[in-house]
């Protein structure tokens, strides 16, 4: 037992209750003590005795007395008072606009623009008094123990360091979403709290220990699960906030008790250096750390968020690319669709990958003069640079740069045969050069893989290699693809087995229309075809073939003998009126042009009949053809010069229907209507330039042809 005389009271304590006596400060250094086994029988002053020295804690009697005694909370008023301060100007209309354009976290303005200052200054900002009162009550709360407890500059150490640990974990998981408010300052004064109370739990007392540690841990946790029941919430910026200040507070200590002379200065100086180059990297290093993500689950997530079906993946998909988090979709300056940033409402950024598959086999440059005239059609002011040669996902490919009013397009486009890829960064000029990271990082992430029919069509044919359907496409993939020589050596092979099968025939033909130039015995393929089968459709392909490779004159002659030799079939009639080709057959049948001069509508004194359906006769034919046009069109420019309407009318009704000994009420009301458009700026496909000319020389002659005019 340990006896103390205080005056003239005499207490006898246990050893542990002397130790936590004197270790609380509540044995006055002036107080007699007597233990026999250290001071013999007699009392002795207890400063003068080591064992009360040892266990006298002098500065954690101090920190109490100090924190009992209640400082002013200076910084926590400071730091409410600013709140509430921006919080009031935020009021004015004309403030208020800009508190909201400059002073919220919102990733893609902080990285693109290098606005760092927006990570500190959201901690500082708010434009709702709910969100102001619920914040600003419990820093105070928090903030005026926390102060008390560790200092001013700790305090404020604790709460910038917690808005910027918040407001950087809020920029990079949910960059979509804007954000201000203390929230994540206020969570790292909570947490911190939380931990003082566990960590230093020996220095509280009595009513210290109801402001710390586990009296604290409920509200936390309330507060987290509200926050994680509401859509709108930051809970990324209070996740972060509470860990950085569940951290920090474990290496800053009270003011009285450092554990070494200095150490919370060396602590707060390392915190804002961290914080400074923090900043720093993220305002000049943003382009290089935007975080980006897959398109497909970018758009995923977006279904999502707008509670939309988000249909299933493709595992065949052939494109794969990244595009930057918090990018919306949209369209470009050059109405391509893709992905645009939210600075300044999606006007300045763009970045655009297109897949797509033409009609043809396509080359670089002539994917380029296309987007060219694409942009020109959108934006006529453009001003568009040379076309260049670069690489693009491992091929050869083009690119140019045009500028639309102060906003660069740099496109790049590569094919593979009839399949083309496409892709645009648009900026704006006065960020061109620092975004200039996150375009390359974009362009990296770009994979085209073999086109997905091609893979599928190689899957069938491993499947099935001796099945016509597998084959057949096997080999319409590969041209398509590019492959022109493995897809026609594949398209031989299936007619050498079958050379009467029509469909093997047309298969090939549609092969010969994509190919276009890029086959280079396209001819033979269509005289081939042309002796092979005398099938209708077989003669309208090949006379397809021939249009699309800009050979008109010889499609029409080809159209025109297969009309001859097979009168009134279907497939022909509609591959003729394709083609503004009559289709009138006269009683007995036969094609009505065939055994009727057009221009004077009298019979043919030799009627033209059947000749041979070859390539080498749709050369002629469709100049003979070409030449009865012109005849035609001649005598009807003639007739409307000489403003003779009875002249004009039959060549009009020739032209329109195919036919002219009989113009009805009803071919007559067509014509009036077509012409009547012609006079007003329109012309139908069916009339020639130079008539269309003469007829607005002469709008009267609309009134003549009319069913009024007997």
């Amino acid at each position: 037992m340990v006896q103390v005389r205080v005056h003239d009271v005499v207490l006898e304590l246990s050893w542990a209750e002397w130790e936590a006596r004197v270790r609380a400060g509540r044995i006055p250094s002036d107080a007699l003590v007597r233990f026999d086994a250290v001071t013999e029988g007699a009392f002795v002053r207890a400063a003068d005795l080591e064992m009360y020295r040892s266990l006298l804690d002098t500065e954690g009697i101090e920190w109490r007395a100090g924190f009992l005694a209640g400082a002013p909370p200076v910084m926590t008023a400071l730091l409410v008072g600013i709140q509430i301060r921006i919080w009031w100007w935020a009021r004015l209309p004309e403030i208020h606009a800009e508190v909201v354009r400059r002073l919220p976290q919102w990733s893609p303005v902080i990285l693109e623009d290098g606005e760092s200052w927006r990570l500190l200054t959201m901690g500082m900002t708010h434009t709702q008094t709910i969100h102001l009162l619920a914040n600003t009550v419990w820093m105070a709360y928090v903030g005026w123990n926390l102060e008390r407890a560790l200092g001013r500059l700790n305090l404020a150490t604790l709460f910038f360091a917690s808005v910027l640990g918040g407001s950087l974990l809020s920029m990079f998981l949910a960059p979509q979403s804007t954000s201000l408010g203390s929230s994540g300052g206020v969570f790292g004064l909570i947490g911190a709290s939380v931990v003082f109370g566990f960590v230093r739990g020996d220095l509280l007392q009595g009513r210290g220990k109801q402001l710390f540690g586990v009296a604290i841990l409920p509200y936390m946790v309330l507060m987290l699960g509200s926050g994680l029941m509401s859509e709108r919430t930051d809970n990324w910026a209070h996740f972060g906030g509470l860990a950085v200040g569940a951290a920090l507070v474990l290496l800053l200590d009270p003011e009285p008790i450092q554990r070494r002379a200095g150490w919370n200065q060396r602590v707060r100086l390392r915190v804002l250096i961290s914080s400074v180059v923090t900043l720093l990297v993220v305002a000049f290093l943003g382009p290089r750390i935007i975080p980006t993500a897959d398109v497909d689950s970018v758009r995923a997530t977006l279904r999502t968020a707008q509670r939309a079906p988000s249909p299933p993946l493709d595992p065949d998909r052939s494109l794969r690319f990244d595009v930057p988090a918090g990018w919306r979709p949209g369209v470009d300056l050059a109405r391509d669709r893709g992905f645009v940033s939210p600075v300044a409402g999606g006007s300045l950024r763009a970045w655009s990958v297109q897949e797509g598959e033409g009609a043809h086999l396509i080359s670089p440059e002539q994917l380029a003069a296309d987007w060219i005239t694409a942009l020109l059609r959108a934006s006529p002011d453009a001003e568009v640079g040379e076309v260049v040669a670069t690489t693009l996902v491992g091929r050869e490919g083009t690119q140019v740069r045009a500028v639309v009013d102060g906003r660069a397009l740099h496109w790049r486009g590569t094919t593979r045969g009839a399949h083309t890829l496409q892709e645009v960064w648009q900026v704006d000029d006065a960020r061109s050069a620092h975004l200039a990271p996150l375009a390359r990082r974009l362009r990296r992430s770009v994979v085209w893989d073999e086109p997905a029919a091609l893979r599928k069509a190689r899957s069938a044919h491993r499947h099935l290699p001796s099945g016509l359907t597998s084959r057949s496409d096997l080999a319409a993939a590969l041209v398509r693809a590019g492959e022109v020589d493995e897809g026609f050596a594949l398209h031989e092979a299936l007619i050498a087995e079958a050379p009467a099968d029509v469909r093997r025939w047309l298969d090939a033909l549609e092969s010969v229309v994509v190919a276009g130039p890029a086959l280079s015995d396209a001819d033979r393929w269509l005289d081939r075809a042309l002796a092979g089968t005398r099938a209708a459709e077989v003669r309208v392909a090949v006379a397809r073939a021939l249009m699309e490779q800009g050979r008109d004159s010889e499609g029409r002659g080809l159209l025109e003998l297969a009309w001859r030799a097979a009168p009134g079939d279907r497939r022909l009639k509609r591959a003729r009126r394709r083609a503004d080709l009559p289709t009138q057959l006269d009683v007995a049948g036969r094609p009505w042009e065939a055994v009727n001069d057009p221009v004077t509508g009298q019979a043919r004194v030799e009627p033209v009949g059947p000749a041979e359906v070859s390539l080498a006769a749709a050369v002629r034919q469709g100049a003979l053809a070409d030449a009865e046009r012109a005849r035609v069109v001649e005598a009807l420019v003639a007739a409307l010069r000489a403003q003779d309407a009875a002249a004009a009318l039959p060549l009009l009704a020739f032209l329109r229907e195919g036919r002219s000994d009989q113009i009805t009420t009803d071919i007559r009301s067509a014509l009036a209507t077509d012409l009547r458009r012609t006079t007003e700026g329109g012309a139908p496909a069916w009339l020639p330039s130079e008539a269309a000319d003469a007829l607005r020389a002469w709008p009267e002659v609309v009134a003549l042809i009319s069913p009024e005019i007997p």
